[in-house]
């Protein structure tokens, strides 16, 4: 995957949900990318043990999910917006 960075940004990229979660849990991040539908570990079980353990900070939410349960489930797992 490539990503173009300009400015001062620090980028951490997982290819799974657990992976992800480990990320998050023993780093600093601003900001949140997730994915719901990750391998292992999807994205919604992310953003839940992540407000489990007390990580408040903003998590964006992207999915191909258009079902109204998915976008309303992820709602409750405490994530900030859709797309």
């Amino acid at each position: 995957m490539i990503f173009e960075i300009r400015g001062d940004y620090l980028l951490d990229y997982a290819s799974d949900g657990r992976h992800g979660l480990e990320l998050a849990t023993k780093n600093h991040y601003d900001l949140i990318i997730l994915d719901i539908m990750l391998p292992l570990m999807d994205g919604l079980d992310v953003c839940k043990t992540l407000r489990n353990r007390g990580v408040d900070l903003p998590i964006l939410m992207l999915t191909a999910r258009s079902d109204r349960d998915d976008i309303l489930e992820g709602f409750e797992q405490g994530r900030m917006t859709i797309w």
